[in-house]
């Protein structure tokens, strides 16, 4: 049967096991993601990624929709266009529903929806004042989904909604079931000092990642709904000594541990299923959210890749691209889509313009060589705001300059 498949001799048999194993890994990601909203928050400092574009009033950025966060943080610096891409139009949708929220309610209804995670009211400020703003396409995803801000069910929050919003959950109601865990975890987030911090997470990180939580990271399903594909589970796994269970164990201690906690958001998020007033995106704060009021018709939101967006962008139109880590998953499956995605890049971007990308891998190998000199990589200060990132679950950050 190997030898009719042209698979022979032992590294043939395992190339192939290889190659099935990574054809089924692929096959479950997709069956789990498949007609799923999958990020309820950005999963990316927009702090860092500000400081490293540096953006004024000319800026055209092309960034990855995502839960929509970022795209809204980059609006706060008035460049003249913010263009999110997604080729998931659920993602989309979500933005979209954050914009509505913006330019429709009161800051409290606001909160409630996106602080919280829940309102009351959801279904009647939905069709009253959202719904409106919404294209017919987002309006059906919502008219079925609404429903996630309602705090029914055991998931009680749109923060625990959603592919890894469900997942956040599960592992949260893991740890909360361990003697002492639940409530440590809830006194860490109101530390206010990195010794606090320490004083109160290194006691309890052994009850964490033991037991059940150990056995299923082991599972391809748990990186799945973590929303890592194969791909990067197993540029995780050649690149750390510990795998890709000690990359995450490593991560979350330097991010609870050993950098502050009073602003991270994004593990408040998902250690609680909401934000508070002090710990929350920008577009969350009440300053903030009335500014962006006059900003979001410089927001623009389209589906489909990146490739076929940038195919309709003028040549030298676009100053910053925020590619986040999806060029991990294109080197294992796509290369020449990849190659072409770069192609794209450099013929729309601007001399001297930016290309930030976060990866699974340590270094740029999984790139195309078919870039060459035509950007220059500033690894000083992308290792510096590495260290600052709040949410620390990248192996690397890359800050690109583009020479053309």
């Amino acid at each position: 049967m190997l030898e009719s498949l042209g698979v022979g001799g032992a590294d043939g048999i395992g190339g192939l096991a290889r190659t099935v194993k990574s054809g089924l890994s692929d096959a479950l990601f997709a069956r789990v993601h498949g007609n799923n909203l999958i990020y309820n928050m950005c999963w990316e400092d927009p702090r860092t990624d500000r400081e490293a574009m540096a953006l004024d009033e000319t800026s055209r950025v092309v960034v990855i929709t995502s839960a929509g966060c970022n795209a809204l943080d980059y609006l706060l610096d008035a460049p003249a266009e913010v263009l999110a891409v997604d080729m998931n139009p659920r993602q989309n949708a979500l933005l979209a529903l954050k914009v509505s929220a913006l330019r429709t309610l009161a800051f409290e209804d606001l909160f409630r929806f996106f602080g919280d995670g829940w309102h009351p009211q959801a279904e009647r400020v939905y069709r009253t004042a959202m719904r409106p703003e919404l294209s017919e396409t987002e309006q059906r995803f919502w008219d079925n989904r609404i429903e996630m801000f309602q705090s029914r069910g055991a998931r009680k929050t749109f923060y625990y909604r959603g592919t890894c919003g469900a997942m956040a959950w599960a592992v949260m109601r893991h740890f909360r079931s361990l003697p002492g865990v639940g409530p440590a975890l809830d006194t860490l987030l109101e530390a206010t000092t990195l010794a606090e911090q320490q004083r109160i997470y290194l006691p309890i990180e052994e009850r964490l990642w033991t037991g059940l939580v150990g056995r299923a990271s082991r599972s391809d399903l748990f990186s799945s709904l973590l929303g890592v594909p194969e791909s990067q589970r197993s540029l995780v796994e050649a690149s750390h000594a510990g795998g890709f269970m000690g990359f995450i164990r490593e991560s979350v201690r330097e991010v609870l541990a050993f950098r502050p906690i009073a602003d991270n958001y994004f593990w408040r998020g998902y250690i609680r299923g909401q934000y508070s007033m002090g710990c929350c995106p920008e577009y969350l704060r009440p300053e903030q959210a009335e500014r962006l009021r006059t900003l979001t018709d410089r927001l623009s939101i389209r589906t489909g890749t990146v490739t076929s967006v940038l195919e309709e962008q003028p040549e030298a139109s676009v100053s910053h691209f925020v590619m986040l880590d999806h060029q991990d998953w294109m080197a294992a499956h796509a290369q020449e889509a990849h190659a072409t995605e770069w192609s794209e890049i450099l013929r729309s971007g601007r001399a001297g313009g930016s290309v930030l990308l976060r990866s699974a891998n340590r270094g740029r190998g999984h790139l195309p060589k078919s870039i060459g000199s035509a950007v220059s990589w500033d690894d000083a200060l992308a290792q510096r705001l590495h260290t600052l990132d709040r949410v620390g679950s990248y192996a690397s950050f890359h800050v690109g300059r583009l020479n053309k």
